[in-house]
C-alpha cells in the first residue's frame, strides 16, 4: 500500500514561508495566536513610525504567520528526532536534530519579536495539537515525510529567506532574517544527508520512494497559476516579507537547481544494501 505523502502535503510543504512545516495526515497544523510576552525575543524594533496603518497591519500579519510557521517547526524537528531514535540512525543525525529544534525556537522568538513590535502587541503562539503526529516509524516513513518537509520544504525555506534579506532594507528585520537564512540553508542540507544515510542503508527501496515524492513536488509546481505582483506587494518587500508571485518563481528554482539535481546525486551514491 503507497504510504508516501498525499498531494495536499506536498502542497503544504511548498507553501511554507519559512521554517519545516509540521505536517499531520498531510495538513500543516499550526499553533493560535496568544496575547503573551515571553516568546516575544528582546531588542528587536524595527522602525514602524513611517509605515502607513494598513503596511504596518499587513506585516503583523505576515510576520505572525511566519512566526506561527517557525515554533511550529520547533514540533518537527521534535518529531524528527524521535523518528531518528526509532530507525537506528547515527548519533551526529540525532544531535543535528535537536540543534536545528533549538534554532527554530530561536526562530519562533525573533519572528513574534517582529509581529509583536509591527502590531503594538504582544504576541506568542498557544498551545499547538500534537496528538497522533508521530506517524510511520520505520525508515520508509521517516524517508516519505523528510523528502516533503525537509528536501522540499526546507530548501524552499532557504531561499525564500535568503531572498528576503536581501530586499529587506529595515536593520532589526535583516538581523532576523540573516539568522533564518543562515539556519534553514543548514536544515535542508541536514535532510539531504538523512536521506544519503537511508539511501546508504536501504538501496533501491529509498530511490523509489524518493522518486515518488520528487514527482509529486514537480506537479504540485505546475498546479501554480501566475501572480500578479502589485505596488502593496512592493511594499511589503523592503521589510523581508515576500510577495507570492515571488514565492512561486522561488518554489520552481528550489526545485530545479537543488531538488532534482540533489535527489539525481543522492542516486548516484553508492549503497550498503547494494
Amino acid at each position: 500500500m503507497r504510504t508516501y505523502p498525499s498531494m495536499n502535503a506536498m502542497r503544504a510543504a511548498m507553501s511554507a514561508a519559512v521554517g519545516r512545516p509540521f505536517l499531520v495526515d498531510g495538513e500543516a497544523r499550526l499553533a493560535p495566536v496568544a496575547r503573551r510576552s515571553e516568546w516575544r525575543a528582546a531588542g528587536i524594533d524595527p522602525e514602524v513610525e513611517s509605515l502607513s496603518p494598513e503596511t504596518r497591519a499587513r506585516l503583523g500579519v505576515e510576520w505572525t504567520r511566519t512566526a506561527r510557521m517557525e515554533h511550529a517547526s520547533i514540533a518537527a524537528f521534535a518529531r524528527f528526532a524521535l523518528q531518528l531514535l526509532a530507525v537506528g540512525a547515527p548519533p551526529a543525525l540525532v544531535v543535528d536534530a535537536q540543534t536545528a529544534m533549538a534554532d527554530e525556537t530561536v526562530h519562533t522568538r525573533l519572528a513574534f519579536g517582529l509581529a509583536s513590535a509591527y502590531t503594538g502587541v504582544d504576541l506568542g503562539p498557544g498551545p499547538l495539537d500534537v496528538d497522533e503526529s508521530l506517524g510511520e516509524t520505520d525508515l520508509r516513513g521517516l524517508v516519505a515525510i523528510l523528502f516533503v518537509e525537509g528536501c522540499v520544504g526546507e530548501t524552499v525555506a532557504a531561499l525564500e529567506a535568503r531572498e528576503a534579506l536581501d530586499h529587506a532594507r529595515d536593520p532589526a528585520v535583516r538581523d532576523v532574517l540573516k539568522t533564518i537564512a543562515d539556519d534553514e540553508r543548514r536544515h535542508a542540507e541536514l535532510a539531504w544527508r538523512t536521506i544519503a544515510w537511508a539511501v546508504s542503508v536501504s538501496g533501491s527501496d529509498a530511490l523509489v520512494w524518493i522518486d515518488d515524492a520528487l514527482a509529486d513536488a514537480v506537479e504540485r509546481s505546475e498546479w501554480d497559476a501566475p501572480y500578479a505582483v502589485s505596488s502593496r506587494d512592493e511594499d511589503l518587500l523592503v521589510h523581508g516579507v515576500l510577495s507570492e508571485g515571488l514565492r512561486q518563481q522561488l518554489r520552481r528554482a528550489a526545485l530545479a537547481e537543488v531538488v532534482i539535481p540533489c535527489a539525481g546525486a543522492v542516486r548516484r551514491l553508492p549503497t550498503i544494501a547494494a
